[in-house]
């Protein structure tokens, strides 16, 4: 598979793989546009949680939502049963607001078998598909993933500026209007 999305078709499909880890990555604080909210708690059946605002942010840096060291993505990966042959699928409760992040530390940490659930759990629930009510637990085997962070997947402030004034990037802003107007939080 070479496309960064796979559908709800194929993960219907493919549910009951066993190379499958699939991920909850739904973030607490939706930020920039009106969050869905449901009334229980509804969950993809098999979906782990990945949690962006805890065990995968380095909450000792001074930026909000930091990248974690390879050590930590390592570990809590690993907690969630993750291989390094393991064929990751993330989704969140919004369409897709944070599965894309998910996606790309796992691209940033070397792990390219990491696919975003196109339409994620509004999409999934509207063809009306089998839910659960709560994630499954941590898995009871740990996984072998070894995390090996590619610096060039990611890049700070001071390289995008000096792109732009080069002319050898375009940036282009994925933010609400508010946000990017600073009328919302960041």
């Amino acid at each position: 598979m070479n496309f960064p999305l796979v559908t709800t078709d194929w993960l219907a499909d493919n549910l009951s793989r066993k190379n499958l880890v699939l991920l909850d990555a739904s973030m607490v604080n939706v930020i920039g546009r009106e969050p869905i909210v449901y009334d229980l708690p509804v969950f993809i059946p098999g979906a782990r949680k990945f949690d962006l605002e805890g065990n995968f942010c380095d909450l000792n840096a001074t930026m909000v939502h930091a990248f974690p060291g390879e050590e930590q993505f390592t570990r809590e990966a690993r907690k969630l049963g993750i291989n390094a042959d393991s064929l990751v699928v993330v989704y969140d409760n919004q369409g897709v607001y944070s599965a894309p992040r998910a996606w790309w530390m796992f691209q940033s940490m070397g792990h390219e078998s990491t696919f975003v659930l196109d339409g994620g759990l509004p999409k999934w629930l509207a063809e009306e598909r089998e839910t659960a009510s709560s994630l499954a637990q941590e898995s009871a085997k740990s996984g072998n993933i070894r995390a090996t962070f590619h610096s060039g997947k990611v890049c700070d402030s001071s390289y995008v500026l000096k792109a732009l004034e080069a002319g050898q990037a375009t940036a282009v802003d994925a933010r609400s209007a508010e946000r990017f107007y600073g009328m919302a939080p960041a």
